[in-house]
């Protein structure tokens, strides 16, 4: 596992602008750290809660710009910091499928729940901005182009999850790239 904890660091993990740079790759090293002792979730999870304090202190910077530019800098930080959890929230979707492959048994989480968390806490950002119409255009497959999963995957449900999350974080770079 830690071969693929370091894979998913060197090809999904893009640091930040701005004061996020060192910050936003913590979550990802103490992840592989943990990764690599076979305890994917505890891993996902504490990147995700190390994530989450870092979407507290940017909450506090948006609040705190006074300059529409420095608002679109802190919009866009913290959008990059939910796509870095999409990314992950991808990569469990991917490693819980190969774990059930190996060892059928019954799904520990279904992997809906996987996507529909990291959507939710995505919304739950979206709903604090002006534009209203940034949770429908987030939810919205429009004119995104499908990604083929992994060629490993094979469970019905994991797959779908994981072109669910592919789209959202298609959608999501779109966003990030108005707030330029």
């Amino acid at each position: 596992m830690g071969r693929a904890a370091g894979q998913f660091l060197k090809s999904s993990v893009q640091p930040l602008p701005g004061a996020f740079n060192i910050a936003s790759l913590v979550p990802f090293l103490v992840a592989a750290a943990f990764a690599t002792l076979d305890h994917l979730y505890a891993a996902s999870m504490i990147a995700m809660g190390s994530l989450s304090l870092m979407f507290l202190v940017a909450g506090i910077k948006l609040q705190g710009a006074t300059s529409d530019a420095s608002k679109s800098k802190t919009v866009r930080e913290m959008l990059g910091m939910h796509m870095q959890m999409g990314q992950i929230a991808q990569w469990d979707v991917e490693h819980e499928e190969a774990d059930f492959r190996k060892n059928p048994r019954e799904m520990e989480r279904m992997p809906s729940e996987i996507a529909h968390q990291w959507e939710t806490r995505v919304e739950g950002f979206l709903k604090r901005l002006p534009d209203y119409s940034l949770i429908a255009r987030f939810n919205n497959d429009a004119g995104l182009t499908p990604s083929a999963p992994p060629q490993d995957m094979e469970v019905s449900p994991y797959i779908d999850s994981w072109r669910r999350i592919d789209q959202r974080l298609q959608r999501l770079d779109e966003l990030i790239r108005e707030f330029r």
